[in-house]
């Protein structure tokens, strides 16, 4: 069929007009998506930095009181999974807001910079931070609640009660919105796997050396424990990890279906 060339153009011009806006608009949406994600890493990343400096205080009033408890700071904070919850924590936020600025620059290192970091969030966001997170939170309050003696409670009078919240609680709130706010890629299930237990024995090797050469537990709990308990809670604390890996890829797929699948592919690629 023939079309007259009035209705040609006319139906041309409509189309690509139309198609001009739709691109503007979704520019536009991505823009302001872009402008409140990194709002909201500027404001992780402040918040952080307030935590920091109340905690630093308080672990200062903690050293000069020479309170007995002090004994189970003696192989340092990062004894503690709580402190590399937040040093996973810290970092990520940190370097997701340097490149959320670097992402207006055009300059080619600071795009490479963003490429290279997109392709570690895909890696370690599910399988590392995911966990971490809510085994921290989790492990804490379940001990906190039925033993408090058991989870340092006594710190508890030098540390203000939002401190107690911000590396325990509040921990939880934030991973969710960059769970939600931002898009992730996923990797394979071998290698997500293998990323969760470098996690768990990583930490596991720091503390069982320590524990029971030196006798220096980071947690009461871990401490009373005797070689049977011990036998026991070491594999599940890598069943602990496993389990929030299945729980967020699997939530991973469902929220982003195809998009997370190309990811994980993607980056299946690359070098580990």
């Amino acid at each position: 069929m023939i079309y007259p060339a009035g209705h040609f153009s006319h139906g041309f011009v409509s189309g690509l007009l139309e198609h001009i806006t739709t691109s503007k608009m979704s520019s536009k949406t991505d823009g302001i998506k872009h402008h409140c994600v990194t709002f909201f890493h500027g404001s992780v990343v402040t918040y952080y930095a307030i935590v920091d400096f109340h905690m630093a205080q308080a672990n200062y009033n903690l050293y000069q009181s020479d309170h007995p408890i002090t004994k189970m700071f003696l192989c340092g904070v990062l004894h503690f999974f709580t402190t590399w919850n937040q040093v996973f924590h810290q970092l990520y936020f940190l370097l997701s807001l340097v490149q959320d600025l670097l992402t207006y620059s055009t300059n080619r290192d600071h795009l490479q910079f963003c490429s290279w970091f997109d392709s570690i969030k895909y890696k370690y966001f599910v399988p590392i931070l995911m966990p971490a997170t809510f085994m921290t939170m989790v492990n804490y309050w379940t001990i906190h609640l039925i033993a408090p003696h058991l989870m340092l409670a006594e710190l508890l009078q030098f540390y203000a009660p939002w401190l107690n919240h911000a590396v325990h609680t509040f921990i939880t709130p934030i991973i969710l919105g960059e769970f939600f706010i931002t898009t992730h890629g996923i990797p394979s299930w071998r290698k997500g796997f293998k990323y969760s237990t470098i996690l768990m024995a990583c930490y596991a090797g720091w503390v069982y050396p320590f524990g029971f050469l030196l006798g220096q537990w980071p947690y009461p709990f871990l401490e009373v424990m005797n070689a049977t308990h011990h036998i026991l809670f070491f594999p599940s604390m890598f069943i602990h990890g496993y389990f929030w890996y299945i729980v967020f890829r699997y939530a991973e797929k469902q929220l982003y279906g195809e998009y997370a699948s190309t990811s994980a592919a993607t980056n299946g690629k690359k070098k580990d």
